[in-house]
């Protein structure tokens, strides 16, 4: 059965398996499955090139900053105000986090990350494979040595189009969302016991600007039905099929009345590239201090 996100884009919904687990409202959602399926990696049809050309590839930079929650869908109010106030009013949209980030294969370092609203990033990290400076804009890369590379597109990709707040922009940015419904457990299992989390699960279709293009990528989004905390982000990477990542959210903390995660890891077919331990963070107004131009 193929089924239509708001705004047209098309999916085919019979990829979703949902069952009903013994005496409660739990469903089942197989994501392994899912990404394994090349039928997947063709079902974001991509219907809004034409009708939203600000979607693709177009300037960022003066998009709106705060959201009204009686704008929104409701499957969104909850979870923008359980965030916190960031997103609501002005006086702490950027924020800035520090701590320890370990690679693949190479020794922890220590870190430090920028982000200011809508979709600015700037990273710097010591020592390793990786030392130096990366910034985003919301439009244009820079990096302090060199030209960004694929390394630089998939942490800018991490900690920006894989975060909350992207989600939470979704709705207000017009682009294509469909909730494919709520309580899903993701063990794969029907009729058994099941102690752990449930979620309810969106599908995006997220343009990532990334150097030189603009990757179309379908992602889900994994929001936590009780805690309405996003918890996991997955998706098989438009540039590279045969590639699942899954992006996790954890050990979140409340800092100046906001939620922050202290654990952000990215798994690229089940293998952890990148762990982010957050030890520190910071909430600030925006200022005009060129943070993120080329450095």
């Amino acid at each position: 059965m193929r089924e239509k996100f708001q705004g047209g884009c098309e999916v085919n919904l019979t990829l979703l398996r949902q069952v009903q687990t013994e005496g409660a409202a739990k469903q089942s959602l197989e994501v392994p499955a899912l990404w394994r399926s090349s039928a997947l990696r063709m079902t974001a049809v991509i219907l809004l090139i034409v009708a939203f050309p600000a979607l693709w590839g177009g300037d960022n930079s003066q998009a709106q900053k705060f959201l009204r929650p009686g704008a929104l869908p409701p499957g969104w109010q909850i979870p923008l105000l359980t965030m916190g106030d960031r997103m609501l009013k002005p006086g702490k949209e950027r924020l800035v986090v520090a701590g320890t980030v370990t690679r693949n294969g190479s020794a922890t370092t220590q870190f430090q990350a920028t982000h200011e609203l809508p979709n600015s990033i700037r990273y710097q990290e010591q020592g390793g494979p990786a030392a130096g400076t990366v910034v985003f804009d919301g439009n244009q890369f820079g990096k302090s040595a060199g030209s960004a590379q694929k390394l630089d597109s998939d942490l800018v990709e991490t900690l920006a189009f894989d975060s909350p707040v992207w989600f939470l922009y979704a709705p207000a940015k017009g682009l294509p969302v469909r909730k494919l419904g709520s309580r899903f457990r993701t063990d794969g299992q029907k009729g058994s016991a099941y102690s752990g989390s449930v979620h309810d699960v969106y599908l995006l279709l997220v343009p990532v600007q990334q150097p030189g293009k603009v990757k179309q990528q379908p992602k889900f989004f994994h929001v936590n039905s009780d805690t309405q905390l996003i918890e996991r982000v997955s998706y098989q990477d438009a540039d590279s099929p045969g590639t699942k990542v899954e992006i996790v959210l954890g050990n979140w903390a409340t800092v100046s009345n906001n939620k922050v995660p202290q654990l952000i890891r990215r798994l690229e077919n089940g293998v952890e590239v990148l762990r982010f331990n957050i030890t520190s963070a910071v909430f600030g107004p925006s200022l005009a201090d060129g943070a993120f131009q080329k450095p």
